[in-house]
């Protein structure tokens, strides 16, 4: 697909969600949470009003990523770590972006992270081992769960 305008358009359609402009002072929040800028980017134009399901990924509100990574678990715990949040599964599982380490695309592995490991006073090697590889890109991701979505409809 590759698109990114595309790409927003398509979710939009399968969704039928609403999506916001989001407020600035959100976006600097946004950006003081370590994520990468391309996910900024995405959310700049493309802010869910509510949490929006595409595939089984949840897309979250900012405010939203910014509480999963501060104050609920697993994001408290693993954030500390180098993995940032940024979306949910409908069972509380966590998308993280693993931010201190870069792949061969110029991007950032993502993992799911179980709501139910405990992970505070672990390592990242530990977080590893106990999440499952997801994608090695954000597009990638968003891209085979409009596949899932679109078989669903």
């Amino acid at each position: 697909m590759g698109d990114s305008q595309k790409m927003k358009q398509l979710i939009k359609k399968l969704t039928k969600e609403e999506f916001r402009i989001p407020d600035e002072a959100n976006v600097i929040k946004l950006r003081e949470l370590n994520i990468p800028d391309y996910f900024v980017d995405f959310v700049i134009d493309f802010e869910p009003v509510r949490r929006t399901f595409i595939g089984n990924v949840r897309l979250l509100p900012i405010a939203e990523i910014i509480e999963e990574n501060k104050d609920y678990v697993p994001g408290a715990d693993v954030y500390p770590l180098g993995f940032t949040v940024f979306a949910s599964t409908i069972t509380g599982d966590a998308f993280c972006f693993h931010m201190n380490a870069n792949n061969k695309l110029n991007e950032h592995d993502i993992y799911l992270v179980s709501h139910e490991e405990l992970f505070e006073n672990k390592d990242a090697n530990f977080v590893i081992s106990k999440s499952d590889f997801v994608t090695d890109s954000f597009v990638n991701l968003i891209e085979e769960n409009i596949r899932i979505e679109e078989e669903d409809t």
